[in-house]
């Protein structure tokens, strides 16, 4: 997440999955409200500042060599009941006879229930994974699950540059679909508005931006990432 005022704030997430999310500016379906979305050209990138109060922004929390159910250090299911499978997973590129503390991804891909792996996005090998599948046996299971983040808080009268890597993995199976979503906006009247995306599909890793302008009051905002949507749309293959 990036804040430009003086100074500017960046909160970075990487994500995978048996779903592997993308916010975007690039595809997928854009949730906007004229009052809180802005563009880039409005947004001032040379005095950006990374912001650090969105804990495990980049996934290096948690157990190792992986971590697995409904609280991952920071982020916590919001289907608490779904069979999908959430981790945070190791992509590291080294073999299967390495050490625990390298946690490559061949070492625990059966535990991943990853056909491939999906590769890292920059440095960092950690990142979060959302698979609808429960057993590496099944297919074409349909699933629904979503994690949250901690909550941010947004200062008055400044803007806010939210970043998330997102790739998806039809993993053996016929489709795949991601969403993300920032909460916590309201209108003039109190109603609240949801930004992010929808239908996320791209199959490489891509970096999707949500560009925020706060009004005369600060704001408390929170991230939900998920395979299929909020709305209840379920999805197949891995985020």
């Amino acid at each position: 997440m990036l804040k430009s005022k003086n100074k500017s704030k960046n909160k970075f997430l990487k994500l995978c999955a048996a779903f592997l999310f993308p916010f975007a500016l690039f595809s997928g379906v854009a949730l906007v409200h004229p009052g809180y979305a802005t563009n880039a050209a409005t947004y001032i990138s040379d005095y950006e500042e990374p912001v650090s109060d969105l804990e495990n922004s980049s996934f290096t929390g948690g157990s190792t060599p992986y971590a697995t159910g409904n609280s991952l250090s920071g982020w916590n299911a919001i289907e608490k009941s779904s069979k999908a499978t959430g981790m945070i997973i190791n992509v590291g590129s080294g073999t299967s006879s390495d050490s625990s503390d390298n946690a490559t991804f061949s070492r625990y891909q059966e535990e991943y229930k990853l056909s491939s792996n999906p590769g890292k996005f920059g440095s960092d090998n950690r990142i979060l994974m959302i698979n609808s599948k429960s057993s590496s046996s099944q297919s074409n299971v349909l699933a629904t699950k979503g994690y949250r983040s901690s909550n941010m808080k947004l200062d008055a009268n400044s803007y806010y540059r939210f970043s998330v890597a997102v790739k998806t993995s039809l993993n053996g199976d016929d489709n795949v679909n991601a969403s993300v979503y920032l909460h916590g906006l309201t209108d003039d009247e109190g109603v609240e508005i949801d930004l992010g995306y929808e239908n996320i599909t791209n199959s490489t890793w891509e970096e999707y931006f949500i560009f925020v302008r706060t009004g005369n009051t600060s704001k408390t905002v929170y991230l939900d990432l998920y395979l299929g949507s909020v709305n209840g749309m379920r999805s197949s293959g891995a985020v």
